[in-house]
């Protein structure tokens, strides 16, 4: 006769995932509010301090203003990041891309 096992109880945590928003337009706005209602704990950065002020964003787990091409690289960013760029008149949406794409996120 084989004994019992011993009942074994397994839970997986994981964090909510990470959404960097770059970007602190009208668009910008709009995705926040989706996505942080969707579980998404959601960054917002713009170029212009005005567009990345935590009372136009209050969903937002942080809102900064950076320069683009010289901020991104000090980002976190992880292979569970997910990364949207939507600037101002897509004026600096390659410049994001480009400086994301080394870091590997989960989606770009």
């Amino acid at each position: 006769m084989i004994p019992p096992l011993p009942f074994i109880f397994m839970n997986s945590v994981r964090s909510l995932p990470r959404l960097l928003i770059f970007g602190g337009g009208h668009c910008g706005y709009a995705l926040c509010e989706v996505a942080s209602t969707s579980g998404f704990l959601c960054h917002v950065f713009d170029d212009r301090e005005e567009f990345a002020q935590k009372e136009r964003f209050p969903k937002a787990l942080s809102t900064r203003a950076i320069n683009f091409a010289r901020d991104i690289p000090t980002l976190y960013i992880d292979k569970e990041t997910y990364i949207v760029a939507m600037t101002r008149g897509h004026s600096f949406d390659f410049d994001v891309v480009a400086a994301c794409i080394p870091r590997k996120p989960k989606y770009i």
